[in-house]
C-alpha cells in the first residue's frame, strides 16, 4: 500500500491519484504516469512509489507474455 505523506496527515487531507502504467513481460511495473490527482500533487509521489513496487503475473496473449498498459486509482483517506 502507499505510504500516507506526513504533510498531508498533519493537515488531515484526503485525496486520490489516477495512474497509468505498463506491466512488462516479467510482471514488473514500468512507465508510471499520473493521469489526474486531487488535491493538487500532494499524493503523486507516494502513489507512484507504491505502484512501482507492485508485481503482476504477465499478460499472456497467444501463449506469450506481452506488455500491457493498465490503470488504477489509489485513494488516500485517514478515516
Amino acid at each position: 500500500p502507499p505510504e500516507f505523506p506526513r504533510s498531508a496527515q498533519r493537515r488531515n487531507l484526503s485525496g486520490a491519484v489516477d495512474l497509468e502504467f505498463t506491466v512488462d513481460t516479467n510482471g514488473k511495473v514500468t512507465d508510471v504516469l499520473v493521469v489526474s490527482s486531487r488535491p493538487g500533487e500532494t499524493f503523486n509521489q507516494a502513489a507512484m512509489d507504491a505502484v512501482s513496487q507492485w508485481r503482476f503475473q504477465p499478460y499472456v496473449q497467444n501463449g506469450r507474455a506481452v506488455e500491457k498498459r493498465t490503470a488504477v486509482r489509489l485513494s488516500f483517506d485517514l478515516n
